[in-house]
């Protein structure tokens, strides 16, 4: 089994009376969602106006037990000890000592910043109580140049060892700092000289992309630059897979918001237009996807040959169920996903035409099957009376009546309302689910043929 990612806990205590705090926490999210993307930190968890429970509880959160832990606490240091914010909202001091012993004896903490003024105090608590690094305070310090520095640290250890990321964050800090105060440097790092060379990275499960057939790395981009980004990343996709007579997989990782669904469409329908059969399987991944479960599934996906799969999204448990279904399932054509929720479309009802993506409308057991899953996955309680009413409006009001991928997409939007827009029709008022989920399939249809944005309809 391998070890989990580590995990940055940022304790923002008091800062009512800091209002620098909220830049810090900014700049060192900025400097560390980077780390999530690329699969090396598994989260950043923030507490604002942080009290010392709080503070306790945030190492009791059960899935970052056993992760290695980055630990930032930002806000005032006073008598040897951290200044919280009790439950009444005023200022409480946790005693140094304690809060060093409490910390270290977690076993598992490779760095605590504690960027607070005057914090040297704690440093020889919190190395001798086994964390490996502390970056401390051995005078008062601006809060500005604190969050600048943090910054900077954070930027820096995203590529680089500590005791190299921590010297260059000094630099770039002093060079504006240099020019306001003659004061001496007030941060130090205290670390195992065994420790200097860490990165986030060495305690990371980075998949190893080497052993991977394909890879299309994206990278999240700004609206000016994904034009661009669009067009290059679709070549790539173009070269992998038309240039290719026999089936193979492609890795399209990317963090959320990185366009892997669309690319995956757009490259779909690029070869449909081409009337040839899709010799390629997709898989779109976050990028935290293992290498051992990349190469089990492509391993299973081999069994598939001559299948389309439009899109794979990596669903943890459910990953490994779903495609030991899919190779037990002679039927199977389209591979379906929502919200990292699988779903196979089972029978001859859902085969895909080359010259053609749109999928005729499974039938009614079919889609009953898929519509009470979707409804589970939106927490709603559909009725046998709502699915049927379901399954007979959507072959009458879907954009394209064949398109099943259409289907799916309408129904994921079923929980974002709760009303009835007056389109000219009332679904069954006697189970609210239907009016929740059939009014949501009839508002996209009129959004799509009206060309009109649907918060518009009313």
């Amino acid at each position: 089994m391998t070890a989990p990612n580590p995990a940055a806990i940022l304790l923002f205590a008091n800062s009512q009376h800091l209002p620098a705090l909220e830049e810090e926490e900014s700049s060192i999210r900025d400097a560390l969602d980077p780390l999530v993307d690329r699969g090396i930190l598994s989260e950043v968890y923030v507490i604002n106006n942080a009290s010392i429970d709080a503070a306790i509880a945030s190492f009791r959160v059960s899935r970052l037990r056993s992760c290695p832990l980055i630990v930032h606490i930002g806000g005032h240091a006073a008598d040897g000890g951290l200044m919280f914010r009790s439950h009444a909202g005023i200022p409480e001091l946790a005693h140094g000592q304690s809060l060093a012993g409490y910390i270290g004896a977690q076993n598992r903490v490779e760095l605590v910043f504690l960027n607070g003024c005057t914090t040297e105090s704690m440093v020889e608590g919190l190395r001798n109580s086994g964390v490996k690094a502390v970056i401390a305070t051995s005078s008062l310090i601006e809060d500005k140049t604190a969050a600048e520095f943090a910054r900077h640290f954070y930027a820096e250890l995203s590529d680089r060892p500590l005791r190299e990321a921590f010297r260059l964050a000094a630099h770039a800090t002093q060079i504006r700092w240099r020019e306001t105060t003659g004061s001496p440097w007030p941060w130090i790092l205290s670390v195992d000289p065994a420790h200097e060379g860490w990165t986030p990275a060495h305690t990371s499960q980075v998949p190893d992309c080497a052993k991977l057939e394909d890879l299309v790395e994206l990278a999240r981009t700004s609206k000016l630059e994904r034009p661009v980004r669009r067009r290059r990343v679709l070549r790539e996709l173009q070269r992998l897979t038309i240039s290719q007579h026999t089936p193979r997989i492609v890795l399209l990782r990317g963090p959320d918001g990185s366009g892997r669904r669309s690319l995956i469409d757009d490259l779909a329908h690029h070869l449909a237009e081409q009337s040839r059969p899709q010799p390629v399987s997709l898989l779109r991944a976050k990028p935290s996807l293992a290498t051992s479960e990349v190469a089990d599934i492509c391993a299973r996906l081999d069994k598939l040959k001559g299948r389309v799969l439009i899109h794979l999204s990596h669903a943890n448990v459910q990953t490994d169920d779903a495609v030991a279904s899919l190779i037990a399932s002679p039927q199977v054509r389209v591979l379906l996903s929502t919200n990292d929720e699988i779903f196979a479309g089972l029978g001859e009802s859902l085969k895909t035409r080359a010259s053609n993506l749109n999928m005729p409308v499974a039938s009614n057991e079919e889609l009953t099957m898929v519509l009470e899953r979707v409804a589970s996955r939106l927490g709603i309680d559909v009725t046998q009376d709502a699915l049927a009413e379901i399954v007979r409006l959507v072959p009458t009001y879907a954009p394209r009546s064949g398109d099943f991928g259409a289907v799916v997409r309408l129904l994921e939007d079923a929980s974002a309302y709760a009303e009835f827009p007056s389109t000219g029709y009332r679904p069954g008022a006697s189970d609210p689910a239907i009016g929740r989920v059939t009014e949501a399939i009839i508002r996209r249809i009129v959004a799509v043929r009206s060309g009109t944005p649907i918060e518009r309809i009313k």
